[in-house]
């Protein structure tokens, strides 16, 4: 209870500054530019983004449907050479681009389908055992992380994107990126880039007493960016994986088997830590509170009926 109390503290003497944002600000042309600049596409690629890439440049003198043009150019450039992206050095550099097209804000947003053709493109690149390899975990989620960079609500946007893709080592990445959002958020170690078993996890939430929040003087953003990266956990591994037999896990994950094994015992402290944090919000906020409505939702509506879902005794009932 200590903790919800420092908790509650930080709610109240915060309460001038409670404006939640839930949407990804994306990133600008010129950071996009920086992106399609950086070392690792194959030769041949580089060649061919080179014009496109100086025309994003004078964005001064171009308008919004020659921008668009121009990024659909680049896709077609990159879909069309997929099969030259056979490094790890490579396939990071593609996958920046991927996220980074993505990301990308400009006032007029151009057709969704470009993404959907390069992320289709990035998700069929055939990896084999270098699916199992923390070595390509660490470096694509290290990249992602600077050169992008993600933080705050791009983080989890992205984080939510690659979760769902058809890519064992994009999976992977997502999960790893919530420990790194985490991470930033308690200050507690450098992030390592890479997958954490289920106890792990459970241990943030030990020293997720709030003192570092307090200290800070944020906003509630920075609470409902940490519930967030909570969830993305919970859909992604704990209740995609509660109940599966070892043997289940090992041919699904392989090596990574042991960071997926999710027991009854952990699923209840989980669901210990968002009753009280639920119990928390109803104390702090009221029905015309947008951003309590926000983090109620969040919790309430989210997170804690996908526990229930997967509750056995629910089925000895």
């Amino acid at each position: 209870m200590a903790e919800l109390q420092q908790l509650n503290e930080f709610i109240v003497k915060n309460n001038t500054k409670r404006t939640i944002k839930c949407t990804a600000d994306g990133i600008s042309l010129e950071r996009f530019v920086n992106i399609c600049d950086l070392p690792g596409a194959p030769e041949v690629v580089q060649q061919s983004l080179q014009s496109p890439v100086s025309e994003l440049r004078s964005v001064a003198s171009i308008d919004n449907k020659t921008i668009e043009s121009v990024i659909k150019s680049i896709v077609s450039v990159l879909v069309t050479n997929a099969g030259l992206f056979v490094t790890l050095e490579q396939y990071s550099w593609l996958a920046r681009i991927t996220v980074a097209t993505d990301l990308l804000n400009i006032p007029q947003r151009y057709d969704s389908s470009l993404v959907s053709r390069l992320s289709s493109t990035l998700e069929a690149l055939e990896l084999g055992s270098y699916n199992f390899s923390p070595l390509v975990i660490n470096t694509i989620a290290k990249h992602l992380i600077e050169d992008v960079p993600l933080q705050d609500v791009n983080l989890l946007y992205v984080i939510k994107k690659l979760a769902i893709t058809n890519s064992k080592i994009l999976y992977y990445v997502a999960v790893s990126l919530v420990f790194v959002g985490i991470e930033a958020i308690t200050g507690s170690t450098k992030s390592q880039y890479r997958l954490h078993t289920v106890d792990e996890f459970l241990k943030y939430l030990e020293v997720l007493n709030m003192e570092h929040l307090h200290s800070e003087r944020h906003n509630l953003q920075i609470i409902y960016q940490l519930l967030k990266l909570l969830s993305l956990y919970e859909n992604m591994v704990l209740v995609r994986h509660f109940g599966k037999q070892q043997a289940d896990l090992e041919s699904e994950h392989n090596c990574y088997a042991n960071f997926f094994r999710v027991s009854e015992q952990q699923r209840m402290t989980f669901q210990l830590w968002l009753e009280k944090s639920s119990s928390l919000v109803r104390l702090s906020g009221n029905d015309r509170d947008v951003d309590y409505l926000i983090l109620a939702d969040l919790i309430e509506v989210d997170m804690l009926p996908l526990l229930d879902d997967v509750n056995p005794c629910d089925d000895l009932i």
